[in-house]
Formats: structure tokens, sequence, C-alpha cells
């Protein structure tokens, strides 16, 4: 199963205990891609059906009406709106996109990193888990964390971190009270579904944000963890 990121975003904007950690994002156009700019001054720009990071880009404003954009591990510098849009439109990166307010997620060794989570099901029941949970930091020169050069377990990640005075028991429990909520939200719109892999995203302030679902997740990235307990816990429930 898959599920765009903009419906994603539109089925859980619809649950008010969960907007508050949605990223703002809105389909892609002239319009809204400088209203975002103008309130955020940086926006991710991805595909509404993109998957493991291909197609987004990281946009930035500079100093004098200078735009700098960042795509895999590459930046550039464009002068002026016009330009910069005409830019995106050349790489065909605005029919089809979303524009989102981009998070200044908390790092490691200067890295982005993301909370990646499984939560499941069993088919005769209604009641959301979460059967697992590791880190994933980005190569060095990247933002985003498709592109990996660690998967470590969250505890030695948050250590780690550029976090300073966040408890790692309150941090979780926050975590997890999210992603099942958000379960249950997607839950009712798709009640075959059994299994979703989430992305959670924590910024340079301690607070976290959901950054993307995915209907079919790689389990197998579990196997990079030294303790096999969480792949197999996962592969239990399939």
């Amino acid at each position: 199963m898959y599920v765009s990121k903009w419906k994603q975003y539109k089925i859980l904007s619809k649950d008010k205990e969960i907007v508050p950690f949605l990223p703002k994002t809105a389909p892609l156009t002239v319009k809204r891609l400088w209203q975002m700019i103008d309130q955020y001054s940086e926006v991710i720009i991805k595909p509404k059906r993109g998957r493991l990071g291909r197609r987004v880009i990281r946009l930035a404003l500079l100093e004098n009406n200078q735009f700098q954009i960042h795509s895999e591990d590459k930046l550039i510098t464009v002068n002026g709106r016009d330009k910069t849009f005409a830019y995106l439109t050349e790489q065909e990166l605005t029919e089809g996109f979303i524009v989102q307010h981009a998070i200044p997620l908390a790092t490691i060794n200067h890295c982005p990193f993301v909370i990646h989570l499984i939560v499941q099901r069993r088919s005769n029941s209604s009641t959301w888990v979460t059967t697992g949970m590791l880190a994933r930091v980005a190569s060095e020169g990247y933002f985003i964390t498709s592109v990996t050069n660690q998967i470590i377990p969250v505890e030695t990640a948050i250590e780690s971190s550029s976090l300073h005075d966040v408890s790692f028991n309150d941090l979780i429990c926050e975590i997890n009270h999210v992603v099942l909520l958000a379960a249950n939200r997607f839950f009712e719109s798709y009640p075959s579904c059994q299994l979703i892999g989430m992305d959670i995203g924590i910024d340079i302030h301690g607070d976290i944000w959901i950054l993307d679902a995915d209907f079919n997740p790689m389990i197998t990235l579990f196997k990079w963890l030294d303790d096999p307990g969480m792949y197999e816990r996962i592969k239990s429930y399939l």
C-alpha cells in the first residue's frame, strides 16, 4: 500500500492533537512557496509520491535575495525569486510536489538524524504497538537520512547528539504517544493496514515532529543493530 505525502498530511491534520507535531505543508505553487519562505526562511520541497529521499531539496533564503538550493550533497546559490523558481521548474521540481517547513533537526557530529519507528497491530486486533525503534544519521553533506552513514540505537543517538537537558525517557514516551496517535488516525482511513514505518524528527529545542510515514517500510534496517531482538519482534507480527 502506498499513501502520498500530501494525503498523509491531510489525514493527520484532521486530528487537533497531532497538528502540533506536523511541519506546515502545502501543495507547491509559486505563491505558496514564497509565503512559506517569508514565514520560515527555509523549506523542504519533495514529491507527493516520492520514496527514499529521491528528488528532495532544501531551499533557504540567504542575504541579498539569494537562495541556497541543497540537493543530495550539492549546494548551489541562485539570485532572486524568479530565477530560483525557474531553476526548480527546469529541474522538474514543481508539479506534483509539496512544500514544507524545514525543521532544524538535532545533529550527531553535525549530521542530522531522525528516529525511525515501526508500529504494528495483529490481524485480529485494532491495538497498535511500537515494535521497533532506531536512529538513522545522515551522511556528511546530506540533510536527508535516507542517505545514511549510521544506524544506531536511539539511546546512543540521543546521548551522542547536540541535544542537551533532554530526558531520554520523557522523549521516548512522547514519541510513542505521537506515533500511536498517528497510527490510529491512519487506521481509520486504511483499516486493512497492519504495518507502518514512521520517521520522527527532533529539532534543536528537543521538540518532536512527524516527518514521514511509510506503509511498506524496510524492516531489514533493524538487522543493522547489534541486538536482533527488535527485528525478531517485528517479524513476529507479520
